[in-house]
């Protein structure tokens, strides 16, 4: 995404990856270490066999900082079966489905609640039939578990970066744009449980 302006009068910054172009100082939620948290907690519950369901522009806004974190995490646990990642523009309850009963995940990392109506459609009950956790906020349900971005924290990195530019007269493009990360935080919910016999 890019927005034309001239930029050498303006002290700007950008939240998040959606806008690459001009690159600018930006704050960030940090993805990477996010999927690393969502994943950390469901094997403390229990889950063995965590399966990663992304809306492909949700994965691209992030950087593909999801799919990269949860691919690393896979790789260096070194599981018996490796479920892949099931990516796509718009969930479809047949697709996700099959995806589902090929690969049998315990749990279900979703990018974001646009997965729940599919799921819904598709039968699978949340944490009866698998666990669900989401990664971009739980909407208006929550009872969910997930990942907090932690907006507040990175509304207010950003509103301290501006000020700083402004107050050193900083405008334009900077010649090295620098990324503040924020850490997410984890949201308990009843969508995922304790394991047993694990």
């Amino acid at each position: 995404w890019r927005l034309k302006l001239e930029w050498n009068e303006f002290s700007a910054i950008a939240i998040g990856y959606s806008m690459l172009h001009p690159n600018l100082h930006r704050i960030c939620p940090d993805q990477y270490s996010s999927i690393r948290i969502a994943l950390r907690e469901v094997r403390h519950l229990g889950y063995q066999r965590p399966g990663l369901a992304l809306n492909l522009k949700s994965d691209q806004r992030a950087m593909h900082l999801w799919s990269s974190g949860f691919y690393g995490h896979e790789i260096a646990r070194k599981p018996a079966s490796f479920i892949p990642v099931f990516e796509c523009n718009e969930f479809s309850p047949a697709e996700l489905l099959a995806w589902y009963r090929k690969h049998k995940p315990d749990v279900i990392i979703g990018s974001d609640p646009t997965i729940l109506k599919p799921m819904q459609k598709a039968g699978l009950k949340y944490p009866g039939d698998v666990g669900l956790v989401l990664l971009a906020g739980t909407g208006d349900q929550p009872d969910l578990a997930g990942i907090d971005q932690n907006a507040s924290s990175i509304g207010a990195a950003a509103v301290e970066r501006l000020v700083e530019l402004m107050y050193y007269n900083e405008r334009g493009v900077p010649a090295t744009a620098r990324v503040t990360l924020i850490p997410s935080l984890w949201h308990e919910g009843s969508s995922v449980v304790k394991q047993t016999g694990r």
